[in-house]
Order: structure tokens, then sequence, then C-alpha cells
């Protein structure tokens, strides 16, 4: 008997341990997570993780969550960037070399990514939620909830134009190829082309039955729309023509290119 009570006063103990263990363990991956978001936070994170590789012949406790918050700790991240209050939008220049963000008060910052200085900041108005280099990121084009629009001149450090085109929230807008006019799309649930010199209205793009999320314009596909009625859209950039429709879910929010332009 007393051997039998020893034994199971010895599994009772080893059980307590490993429960103590993957407690701290969890506790850990929660720290080593909310340490991630912190700009200064991957070096703690690396360590916490690397606290629980098993040795040779020990319980390995680790899960998914590891790997993944190990491969965030391992990656080349750096912080370029650190605004006060939420940012809604931004765009990298084709270059990599700008980033421009475009906050909830209205301003618009242009960040060098490889120094993290301030190249130039504006102030807009309201919330922006859109915002989009041109070609070879010498203008910058901006929309917020309001309805308006933007266009800046960054090398001459000035708005070239501010434009109200609907009463309602710009969700995004994009650049012609050559530079000379702007798409954008919101709330209206029409995309609206303006000229890129002086704000001018191009064309008003019809047919969507619910807001537009995400627009692009590409040599390969033309303007490119994406709604919450469900269908991506693609428009005849020289007619203003639907010229195809595809509706791969209910509601379609975000559109993305491949590098090469080509896919969707």
């Amino acid at each position: 008997r007393s051997k039998q009570a020893a034994e199971d006063a010895g599994q009772l103990a080893q059980d307590r341990s490993d429960q103590l263990e993957q407690t701290l363990y969890e506790a850990e991956m929660v720290l080593a997570g909310t340490e991630l978001l912190l700009a200064d936070g991957h070096q703690l994170a690396k360590h916490l993780t690397e606290r629980w590789i098993p040795a040779p012949g020990k319980r390995d406790l680790r899960g998914w969550e590891w790997q993944f918050l190990r491969n965030e700790a391992e990656s080349d991240l750096k912080t370029v960037y650190q605004s006060q209050i939420s940012l809604h939008a931004g765009d990298w220049s084709r270059d990599g070399r700008l980033l421009a963000t475009g906050d909830m008060a209205g301003k618009v910052v242009v960040i060098d990514v490889e120094t993290g200085a301030e190249v130039a900041s504006y102030q807009l108005a309201n919330q922006l939620m859109a915002i989009a280099f041109n070609h070879d990121a010498t203008r910058l084009a901006a929309g917020n909830r309001s309805g308006e629009s933007w266009v800046i001149d960054l090398k001459a450090g000035k708005v070239m134009w501010n434009e109200q085109i609907a009463r309602t929230w710009v969700f995004d807008c994009a650049w012609s190829p050559d530079g000379k006019q702007v798409v954008f799309s919101g709330g209206m649930k029409d995309l609206v082309i303006l000229n890129g010199e002086d704000g001018g209205q191009v064309a008003v793009l019809k047919g969507h039955g619910h807001d537009v999320r995400s627009v692009r314009w590409t040599e390969q596909h033309g303007i490119v729309s994406a709604s919450r009625d469900g269908s991506v859209r693609f428009w005849d950039p020289l007619t203003h023509r639907e010229t195809r429709r595809v509706r791969p879910s209910i509601q379609t929010r975000v559109l993305t290119l491949s590098p090469d332009g080509r896919q969707l």
C-alpha cells in the first residue's frame, strides 16, 4: 500500500507540474503576441518563443501558435512611422521608396521607408479613407469619408485641387497608367473619373448596386471595381462602358494585383 501511495503521489505531483508548465507556456505565448504589436517587441518575443524549444527527450508543448509567433519574431520587420491616431489609408510608391498614410484627422504623411524620415505632410480634412501615388510618385490622390477628393503635387509641395464628388464615403482611388486621370470609388455606388490636372469630371461609371469598396486601373484590365453588391466589374477606360462582370462572393471589398499586373 505504501508503495502504491507513493506512486500515486508521484503521479499527482507530475500531473500538477505538467499543468503548471502548460499554463506558463500559454501565458508566455500570449505575452509574445502582445510584444509583437510593439515597435521594439520583436527581440523579447523571439526570446519567449526560444525558451520553449524542447531539449532532447523533453515534452514538446509547441503548437501552431508557437510557429506563427516564432516566424513573426524572426521576420525582418521594422516600424517606419507611428501615428498618434488611427490610420485609415496607405499606399506604397511603385519603387518602394515612399509610404503615404492618411489618418482619421485628415492628415497625409509621406515617409522615406529606408530612413523613416517624414518627407512631407499635408492637412486635408475629416477621416481619410483612400490614398494613392501616381506612377512616378510625383502626385498623390486622396479621398475622405465626406466625399471629398484631392490631388497633391509632391514636387511643388502643395494641394493642386480639392473637389466634392459625393455626399458619402470615398473608399478607394487609383491613377490611370499615364497619370492623367484618377478614378474614385465609394458609398455613392458609382465610379467617378476626374482629370488629374484640374479635378474636372471626365466620366461617371454607373452599374453597381451597392457601395464600391475597391478600384484598380491597369493597362491589362482597364478599370476594375469591387462592390458590396457581390460583383467585380471591368470597364473600358476610353468608352467608359462595362466590358465584363464576375461574381466571386456575396460582398467583395478588396482588390489586389499580382506584381506583373496580369492577375487579380
